[in-house]
């Protein structure tokens, strides 16, 4: 397998990637903010087919319990659905961390179970620069002290239950490969897949804020690592 493409280091990215950002990038210098550079958002599709045969690194903000690593580790990550929730919670109850009572009452609490989904159902969150989070480490902070991810803390019913939730796991971010090669996906990313990687080349300072919402599962041997992470 090639090696990993990484946002903030060009040189690792493919050559037929580096020519056509070098393109977009001159055509956009002057500008200040990724997602206003000047480039065709119809042209996304064939720019994300230039990375077939290749992988991108991103990263994943996460509460983890101890039991749920070695579980990502061989499995990998899944997109968020109300069975992933409902198979958390439960691996939860049978690893002690929840009770029975406590169990039930978050499957009843969380996103599907209220209607509250949105436009995060089938995706798993990824943001794709590690810079990201070393400049902005608080914006990370819920996702990082409160365990369930947004599926079921991001619920109105589980508001009660939040201050449980950031009594358990530890903050971790699991480093994942993802796949931009494949056609027919409908991931999202934010800004356009473009932009970011014009604006990584012009050293935006913005650039590094990019994310995607990934619509397919991460398989066991495109997870990296799963890290520590030290809040400020």
């Amino acid at each position: 397998m090639t090696p990993p493409i990484d946002v903030d280091d060009p040189s690792t990215w493919p050559a037929q990637v580096f020519a056509k950002v070098s393109e977009l990038a001159e055509n956009c210098r002057g500008e200040e903010y990724t997602n206003d550079l000047r480039i065709p958002l119809e042209d996304e599709k064939s720019f994300r087919q230039l990375f077939a045969g290749h992988l991108l690194r991103a990263y994943h903000y996460t509460n983890l319990l101890p039991h749920e690593r070695p579980m990502i580790l061989s499995s990998g990550l899944r997109p968020l659905s109300a069975q992933l929730l409902s198979d958390r919670i439960e691996a939860a109850r049978t690893a002690g961390e929840v009770s029975d009572v406590d169990a039930e009452r978050l499957h009843a609490a969380h996103v599907f179970a209220v209607g509250e989904e949105g436009c995060r159902k089938g995706k798993i969150c990824l943001v794709l620069s590690k810079r990201h989070f070393e400049r902005e480490p608080y914006g990370f902070l819920r996702l990082l002290t409160t365990w369930g991810g947004e599926g079921i803390y991001a619920s109105s019913r589980a508001v009660p239950l939040r201050e449980q939730l950031m009594k358990m796991g530890k903050p971790s971010v699991v480093v994942a490969l993802i796949d931009l090669g494949r056609l027919n996906s409908d991931d999202l990313f934010f800004p356009p897949l473009q932009n970011v990687f014009a604006g990584s080349l012009l050293g935006l300072e913005d650039a590094c804020k990019a994310e995607t919402h990934y619509s397919a599962p991460i398989p066991r041997e495109h997870i990296v690592n799963i890290e520590d992470i030290q809040l400020p």
